[in-house]
């Protein structure tokens, strides 16, 4: 009899244990924006058709978070023509999914920004509202941040400049990177642990996420993002995994010693 309450209770611990390991595991990854509004995707050219250094504010957009997408273009000297053609949206003709594309040509050089801290006015200068109250870490397991990029081309220079910016009540994380030429799909992997954070800083209530790309202004950069978000690394989800077979084990070998 003691044996058998022994085996219930261990049963029992096993299932809250269980439970409380589901309950930690998102439906799926964070996505911060895919991307797949508007619809036709609207095509600006700095200089032409769209003034210089103005923020173009996207809201009501149910793929970003916050439902607001900010960008920033800035041609860092006099546009012409070719300086920056940005495109974002869904655009069946040019692309089978949402994207963000930015094509830059000649001097001088562009930096795009993209912003998202919830639904508020910029004006004439981008502004942080820091609006967003995010949990990039999906109640622990999310512990990267992978930006699925369609194409980069950065002639002359190492990669992609990459600067990211986060923000929570208690302080900024930041982290610089560069991001290789390729002319096929792939993903960008950052781990959060590579971010150089305050100390208060909590990627468990992040108000604003922001993303510069070619911050130093190289000349003729291209490149295109069809996804960014807030994913596991792939050890974390096979830790959890191996965690939840043992103890599925662990019963079925004290199940079958009791018979």
């Amino acid at each position: 009899m003691k044996r058998t309450c022994m085996q219930t209770s261990i049963f029992a611990a096993t299932l809250a244990i269980v439970f409380c390991l589901t309950a930690a595991v998102p439906a799926a990854p964070i996505v911060i924006d895919d991307f797949s509004t508007p619809n036709p995707a609207p095509f600006f050219l700095v200089g032409i058709n769209h003034d210089n250094a103005l923020p173009v504010e996207q809201a009501g957009l149910a793929e970003a978070v916050g439902g607001e997408r900010d960008i920033l273009a800035v041609v860092l000297g006099t546009p012409n023509p070719q300086s920056a053609q940005v495109l974002t949206g869904f655009e069946a003709s040019l692309f089978v999914e949402g994207v963000f594309q930015v094509a830059t040509a000649g001097n001088p050089a562009t930096s795009v920004t993209l912003q998202y801290d919830g639904t508020d006015t910029d004006g004439a200068t981008l502004v942080n509202a820091r609006l967003l109250n995010l949990d990039l870490t999906g109640g622990g397991m999310n512990d990267e941040l992978a930006i699925d990029f369609i194409s980069v081309d950065a002639p002359g220079a190492p990669g992609l400049d990459l600067l990211i910016s986060l923000s929570s009540p208690g302080g900024t994380a930041t982290l610089t990177d560069i991001v290789p030429e390729s002319g096929s799909p792939f993903t960008h992997v950052t781990s959060f642990a590579a971010f150089a954070a305050d100390p208060g800083f909590s990627f468990k209530n992040v108000d604003s996420i922001e993303l510069v790309f070619n911050g130093p202004g190289v000349m003729d950069v291209d490149f295109a993002i069809g996804r960014i978000q807030a994913v596991p690394e792939p050890s974390t989800a096979a830790l959890w995994v191996a965690g939840l077979a043992a103890l599925l084990s662990a019963r079925r070998r004290r199940t079958e010693s009791a018979v």
